[in-house]
């Protein structure tokens, strides 16, 4: 049997508690392989801005930049957590993030295909509020097209 090896992990993250649990469980897998890097992905989901634009009134560019500094504030708890767990310098410096905008399962996929990683590590539901897309039905589409592992925190 062929030897299992992960270099680089794709981590989707929707800023609720489980993406952040499936994040510190792609920590620990990155940890065992030592030279392994770990992407972080935020996906903004259009349709919601737009469905918020509609009915709020809101300026699309503002909700846009609304959501990619909340994305920022999702990046930057990550690396604290990174931190506070005690991963070196050398290690963290191997995470990066990655801000998309579309429909969140169709932009992971895509992602992963140009990216060439190896595995996706992700949350079975995230948060279900009107400005954010409910990820369960996102775990749902990556696992059926994905042509990569995903594996899926409860």
């Amino acid at each position: 049997m062929d030897e299992i090896r992960y270099n680089s992990i794709l981590v989707p993250i929707d800023g609720s508690s489980k993406s952040f649990e499936a994040y510190d469980y792609a920590l620990k897998i990155c940890n065992l392989f030592g030279d392994c890097s770990i992407t972080i992905l935020h996906v903004i989901n259009e349709d919601n801005i737009k469905q918020i634009h509609t009915h709020q009134g809101e300026d699309i560019n503002a909700l846009l930049r609304k959501y990619q500094n909340q994305a920022e504030k999702y990046f930057n708890k990550a690396f604290h957590k990174a931190r506070s767990k005690g991963y070196e310098d050398s290690f963290i410096e191997r995470i990066s993030t990655t801000i998309l905008q579309g429909e969140p399962a169709a932009e992971i996929i895509k992602f992963t295909k140009e990216k060439d990683f190896d595995l996706i590590v992700m949350c079975l539901r995230g948060k279900k509020h009107i400005a954010e897309y409910m990820i369960g039905h996102v775990t749902e589409r990556v696992i059926r097209v994905s042509k990569i592992p995903v594996i899926v925190i409860p």
